[in-house]
């Protein structure tokens, strides 16, 4: 009878341990999220995309182009900006890489039309006509401001388009044969 008893004891002690150390564990332990995790996964990715972002606006701002561009690229990896699209191919231009400048541009149209996003759809072709001007493709250069001239636009802009389109134009007749 003591043995059943002993027995009986210990059962009811080793019951109650299990009963009683999952839950510690669990207190101690945090239970797995998978939306949580992949939450805060995506949150240190567009974290790090954008301090890349910022590191290039720097390093763009003290003309350091070449190291602008590694971390313009180290943001465009992991999140789409069209700002650093833009960014992207303005110190490509500034570099003189123009054939690369050429096909950021019109990579950054199609996603700014994509997007119906207005104002960066202008600030690339700007971008664009810059760069045929710079290459000696006047009339190309022509073609993008004119077109940009049909936006509506502030006072500012205007004048600066309308002196861009009457500096090609003056380039075209004087380089004209």
């Amino acid at each position: 009878m003591k043995n059943l008893k002993s027995f009986v004891c210990g059962l009811i002690f080793i019951v109650l341990i299990f009963l009683i150390i999952p839950h510690n564990l669990f207190a101690i332990v945090p239970k797995f999220n998978p939306i949580k995790s992949a939450t805060e996964e995506a949150l240190g990715i567009f974290l790090t995309a954008e301090k890349e972002f910022k590191m290039g606006q720097i390093l763009q701002n003290k003309h350091d182009y070449e190291n602008a561009i590694i971390c313009y690229i180290k943001s465009l990896h992991s999140w789409h900006s069209d700002e650093a699209h833009l960014n992207l191919t303005y110190c490509f231009y500034e570099i003189k890489l123009f054939f690369t400048a050429e096909k950021m541009a019109f990579s950054g149209l199609q996603s700014a039309i994509r997007d119906m996003n207005s104002v960066n759809y202008i600030r690339f072709l700007v971008l664009l006509g810059n760069i045929y001007y710079e290459t000696g493709n006047y009339e190309k250069s022509l073609v993008i401001y004119k077109h940009i001239s049909l936006f509506s636009m502030d006072e500012a802009t205007r004048e600066f388009i309308d002196q861009k389109i009457g500096n090609i134009e003056n380039n075209i007749s004087y380089y004209s044969p």
